[in-house]
């Protein structure tokens, strides 16, 4: 839609489209009079309506027949009643059922005619002339075939049998294969304005109506189904129950929410390989990180988790690791490790680690963004479309006026919302009003607005600035270009004008997981799950040049392992991002992109030499040849790592090359991000069920990742733990156990160094206060400089007692005490005045107890001053190969939590602890220079 246009010019339009349909309808109930005239012979036309009614046959295909018609007659008169309305509107909202053409979709014709088409007759076919076959819908090239009575009685199925598709085995993917009306929820009877609203939130209806309900509602089967429902015995039944209580991501607490018909695309992990038979291991890196904040959302909700919603590569990569930067003028540093393996002894773990460069917010270059919003019935509820508002306007709020900003909505046809705007103050003003006015419903036409939203991106592209489209919806496409295939070119054609793509998943039940992620790996783009506002913050606020800005392309990976020396290796995860070996070196194959200050981690697990390999089956010898001699160079690496990498508006890749060599260090002993990366990656590993690893407890995910802990700005890696101990059969006794027999050595001043302050500078503004009910604003800058922000929503404003803020930035830290009434002095203004005062209490460990105030009326220019601080210390132990510890002031660490940072200032950190004979000290450590 073009705001631009008259409205008349529309309303004229839409009046025109409905006398056409309108006049469609009539012919189909045309056609369908003759149909029925033609099921009784001439000569006993007579006694046709006792006869015909009197037939079985004859009311189950009337039922469907006039069902049919309902539903389309149904859509015309709603579209009309819409039109209107319309009349008596001056400017038009742009409710998606005002741009959407009212058809009944394809793909739910098609679910009605295979409900049909399941009920095999048990009494004679209704017949009509041989010419007349089947009946045609107008306007489609689907045909009803010749309608045929339901049986007397037929095997019930309940709905739930055939809807939950929430995937409880490896390699499962989506139960049904796609997207599919939930029939347990199809809308119940009402007045017409009960219709229209369920036909708006619903679409066509797949279930069979009421009209149908004597004849086949008891026996409403998919074919594909049926056999399904009848093949499993009773033994087999109860394996199969007993096997899903087991099933790993299950909340202890809580039970399986229900049906889902989300749908992934399979996931077939690495085999163990031997370097003497394939020596080169390639693929695309992944930047995205939409599995983890999926499945915490499942972990959340008490779901099982489907194995192939598990890409362990997007669980490790969601955090923040304190790799080193490149030097000079490179895009990115490339590194590997090795240590021992922290869940196999002998085994050891490689670890390939890339950090891009950092670009500061305000060095990035100007952008060119077009969302492209579904606001399709599928998106009503709270955690799709309203959160998708809200995440955008982060997004927005963070923008300038370097930067334009257009908007795209679609569902059953596409419009535009806001041509693309200079975002300067009237421009950020008229982007949040067209933002507001978005509402849901109706069907989801995503093919048609990625077309548009490339079309209108390519024409105010920026030459070396950030050109890209922001997709955010639940992947539901279900009407106009609804496939996989054709969906991914229609995106690969648009990256190819140097348009890059960001995908913003939401919701829950629906959610194409698998459509989402074909299009984004296809379309240089990234891919992010968003499940509340926190992480909104995260993705449009903490990590925005990340997201916007391509430091690198079509980035690829090859390693090359010594068989003199690994005998066996595998990729843990990547499963979808495998390339051939001969891809590395061809710039033609696409792969996946990095952003500013993006992390990405692999792990290979190796079995080294004169280790037995596992247990992977036998082949027997082969009888035509002999095996090759085996020598190898004589060299102390264990495997050589390449990079390739495209600038990205470049066409020619450039090449990293490193070795990895020398003798792997304990696991305990590699640092606190080698430590926690691998814990994440073993949790995934499980989730995915790999036998490999079933053995390992999950609180051994906990104990290899507890130290990593220590650095925990945003409290993220508390957070995985958490996930952890809610998932599968926890059992805290390993991790007490692994803890009792950690050696415990007590540092001195000659095994710290004190080497960084580092501040975060926080306030708490008033915001709004009524009858004793508060709703503050969260400002803040860490000490990287980087703002930062949170709020309460006024809707949900605090009494006295009530923690703050509920998610982002500072979650759950403070608690609101009440309001007094004090003379404060300004100095601005030169005068005293009485003012409220907000009180509140931290709740962090480090400052629990703490009191602070929020002023009311307090100026921009005075909150500086204002202003509270967080201090920490970054220290490092002497002699240990680990990351330095980041440790806030106030808080413990070190073995048992000995050591507490009792005060750091710029050149000096003042350290408390006990020694082993129970004596208290204190270590005064200065600034390393």
């Amino acid at each position: 839609m073009n705001p631009s246009e008259d409205p008349s010019d529309r309303l004229v339009d839409s009046l025109l489209r409905e006398q056409a349909r309108r006049s469609a309808d009539e012919e189909l109930l045309k056609s369908i009079e003759e149909k029925l005239d033609a099921v009784s012979p001439a000569s006993a036309q007579a006694e046709r309506p006792r006869s015909v009614l009197s037939n079985p046959a004859v009311i189950g295909a009337l039922a469907a027949v006039v069902t049919l018609g309902m539903l389309i007659l149904g859509s015309a008169n709603m579209a009309m009643n819409k039109a209107k309305r319309s009349e008596q509107v001056a400017a038009p909202s742009y409710r998606e059922s005002q741009l959407r053409e009212q058809i009944v979709p394809e793909n739910d014709l098609k679910e009605l005619q295979r409900s049909v088409a399941s009920a095999k007759p048990a009494s004679p076919r209704i017949t009509s002339s041989d010419a007349e076959g089947s009946l045609v819908v107008p306007d489609s090239s689907l045909k009803l075939e010749t309608l045929e009575a339901p049986p007397a009685a037929a095997p019930a199925v309940s709905n739930q049998s055939f809807a939950d598709n929430s995937g409880s085995g490896r390699g499962s993917g989506s139960a049904m294969g796609g997207p599919r009306h939930d029939l347990s929820q199809a809308p119940a009877k009402g007045d017409s304005k009960d219709i229209e609203q369920n036909m708006l939130l619903w679409g066509t209806p797949t279930a069979p109506s009421d009209a149908l309900a004597g004849a086949a509602a008891d026996s409403f089967v998919l074919p594909s189904e049926a056999p399904l429902a009848e093949s499993l015995s009773e033994p087999e039944a109860n394996e199969l129950t007993q096997r899903s209580k087991n099933l790993p991501g299950k909340a202890r607490a809580r039970t399986d929410s229900g049906p889902s018909r989300e749908n992934y695309g399979r996931l077939i992990d690495q085999p163990w390989k031997y370097p003497w038979q394939e020596a080169l291991s390639t693929f695309s890196i992944d930047v995205d990180n939409a599995s983890y904040t999926n499945i915490r959302r499942m972990i959340a909700e008490g779901r099982q988790i489907p194995a192939d919603a598990v890409r362990i590569e997007e669980l490790v990569n969601y955090f923040d690791y304190r790799y080193a930067g490149p030097q000079g003028d490179g895009p990115f540093a490339v590194t590997g490790d090795l240590a021992t393996c922290p869940w196999k002894p002998g085994h050891l773990l490689a670890r390939v680690a890339i950090k891009g460069k950092e670009i500061p917010n305000n060095s990035r270059p100007a952008s060119n963004l077009v969302f492209l919003i579904d606001v399709s019935g599928s998106m009503q509820s709270p955690d799709k479309l309203p959160l998708l508002k809200r995440s955008i306007r982060v997004l927005i709020d963070q923008l300038d006026e370097r930067d334009r900003v257009g908007m795209v909505v679609y569902a059953g046809t596409e419009g535009v919302v806001l041509e693309p705007t200079l975002l300067d103050e009237r421009g950020k003003s008229q982007a949040i009003q067209a933002l507001e006015k978005l509402e849901a419903g109706g069907s989801t036409n995503g093919g048609a607005g990625i077309q548009r939203a490339y079309q209108m991106a390519a024409k105010h592209l920026v030459q070396g600035g950030t050109n890209r489209v922001i997709l955010a919806t639940d992947g539901d496409f279900n009407v106009g270009t609804t496939g996989q295939g054709a969906l991914v070119n229609l995106v690969k054609n648009g990256s190819g004008n140097r348009i890059y793509l960001s995908v913003l998943g939401f919701g829950t039940g629906n959610l194409n997981d698998a459509m989402l992620e074909a299009i984004t790996k296809d379309g240089n783009g990234n891919y992010f799950y968003v499940d509340n506002d926190g992480e909104a913050q995260r993705v449009f606020l903490q990590k925005l040049t990340g997201t916007l800005v391509t430091i690198a392309k079509d980035v690829k990976i090859q390693v090359e392992f010594n068989p003199g020396k690994v005998k066996g290796y595998r990729l843990i995860g990547y499963a979808n991002r495998i390339l051939r070996h001969e891809d590395f070196n061809n710039d033609k194959v696409d792969a996946g992109d990095i952003g500013a200050g993006h992390t990405v981690t692999a792990f290979y697990e190796i079995v080294p030499d004169g280790v037995d390999m596992p247990a992977t089956g036998s082949v027997d010898p082969l009888r035509y040849q002999k095996p090759l001699e085996r020598d190898v160079v004589a060299s102390d690496d264990w495997l050589t790592l390449k990079l390739r990498y495209k600038h990205p508006e470049g066409d020619n890749s450039s090449l990293i090359e490193t070795t990895v060599k020398g003798e792997p260090v304990a696991w305990q002993q590699a640092g606190n991000d080698f430590r926690f990366a691998s814990a994440v990656a073993l949790f995934g590993m499980k989730l995915r069920q790999l036998p490999d690893v079933a053995d390992v407890p999950w609180a051994k995910v906990e104990s290899i990742a507890r130290p990593g802990l220590a650095d925990d700005a945003r409290e993220q890696r508390s957070e995985f733990v958490s996930m952890v101990r809610k998932t599968g059969d926890y059992d805290p006794s390993v991790v007490e156990a692994e803890e009792s027999t950690r050696m415990t050595p007590v540092w001195t001043a000659a095994d710290l160094s004190f080497l960084e302050m580092r501040s975060t500078k926080w306030y708490v503004t008033f915001g709004l206060q009524s009858e004793g009910k508060w709703a503050p604003k969260l400002l803040g800058q860490d000490h990287l400089k980087k703002p930062f922000n949170n709020r309460v929503n006024p809707a949900t404003m605090l009494n006295p007692g009530d923690t703050f803020f509920g998610d982002g930035a500072m979650q759950g830290r403070f608690k609101l005490i009440g309001f007094t009434e004090r003379e404060v002095f300004s100095s601005l203004t030169g005068t005293s005045q009485n003012v409220q005062v907000a009180i509140y209490e931290d709740l962090s460990p480090g400052k629990l107890g703490k009191r602070y105030e929020s002023q009311y009326g307090l100026l921009d220019a005075e909150i500086d001053a204002a202003a509270y601080a967080d201090h920490s210390a970054v220290i490092a132990v002497k002699g240990s190969e680990r990351t330095p510890l980041v440790i806030g002031e106030g808080s413990t660490f070190g073995a048992n939590n000995r050591y507490l940072l009792k005060q750091v200032t710029a050149d000096h950190a003042s350290i408390e602890y006990t020694d082993q004979s129970g004596t208290l000290r204190l270590l005064n450590l200065p600034l390393q220079k």
